[in-house]
C-alpha cells in the first residue's frame, strides 16, 4: 500500500471505471447495424499483426474485456 493524495480517487476509479464525457450523440440502432456490417476500418488489416499484439496485452493485463456485439447491442449510449 502506497500514499498518495488521490488514493480515495483511484481506488474508486478502480471499482467503478473512470468517467467519460462524449460531445457525439449516441448511433440510432441503424447506424450501429450499419457499422457492424462495414466492420474495421480498412487500415486495420494493414497493421493487424501490431493490433493482435496490442489488444491481447491488454486483455491479459485486465485492461479490456471483449464482449461480442449481441451481448452489448441494447446497451443505452452506444456509439
Amino acid at each position: 500500500h502506497f500514499k498518495h493524495p488521490a488514493k480515495r480517487l483511484l481506488k474508486h476509479y478502480q471499482i467503478h471505471g473512470v468517467p467519460v464525457k462524449v460531445s457525439s450523440k449516441p448511433w440510432t440502432k441503424d447506424q450501429l447495424e450499419q457499422a457492424i456490417r462495414r466492420g474495421p476500418h480498412k487500415s486495420c488489416k494493414d497493421h493487424l499483426a501490431f493490433l493482435s499484439d496490442e489488444f491481447v496485452d491488454m486483455i491479459e493485463k485486465g485492461q479490456w474485456t471483449i464482449l461480442p456485439y449481441s451481448a452489448v447491442k441494447d446497451f443505452l449510449n452506444l456509439r
